[in-house]
Formats: structure tokens, sequence, C-alpha cells
């Protein structure tokens, strides 16, 4: 049991060090200080609390493999393109709905 918890570690530092992926909790800011958060989920789901994107969308195309510092470009929902830099990147426990 002790080999797949080491593992597990690793791999979650991996992911860590690797950028933005699959679940992982994306803050960004923009130019004038507004921040957003933004959790990469494989797929929506009707309880969402929180800002919750699919890998699929602009946004989270956008956002994948992003590490802290990086700038992005996401697109909102009426089209329009706003310029973010990526101020943490964390790994939440859940599922994210895989």
């Amino acid at each position: 049991m002790a080999t797949s918890t080491r593992l597990m570690e690793e791999l979650q530092t991996l992911r860590v060090t690797a950028g933005a992926g699959l679940g992982s909790v994306v803050r960004v800011a923009d130019r004038a200080g507004r921040t957003s958060e933004f959790q990469l989920v494989g797929r929506p789901a009707p309880d969402d609390v929180r800002e919750r994107v699919t890998l699929a969308s602009p946004t989270g195309e956008a956002l994948l493999g992003a590490r802290p510092g990086d700038y992005v470009r996401i697109t909102l929902p009426n089209g329009r393109q706003r310029r973010v830099r990526v101020t943490d990147v964390t790994s939440d426990g859940s599922n994210a709905n895989a």
C-alpha cells in the first residue's frame, strides 16, 4: 500500500507542475484587478456551486496547461476576449466530473 500512496503523491506533484488540468482550480486576474476562479471539468454538472468550465470549452482550452504567471485569452459568453494573468493553479481533490 505504501507504494500506491507514493505513486499518488508523485502523480499529484506532476499534475501541479505540469500546469492546469482536469480538476484544477485556476484563479485569474485582468488588468483592472478583477479576479475569477474556474474549475476545469470533463463535463458540466447541474449542481455546480462555483464556476466550472469543461476542457472542451473555449475558456477550458485557454486555461489547460496554464501555470501561475502565464497570460491567456479567454472568450466571454458575448464573444469578446479578455486577456488575463493566471495567479494560482491548485488541484481539487474531487473527481471533477471526469
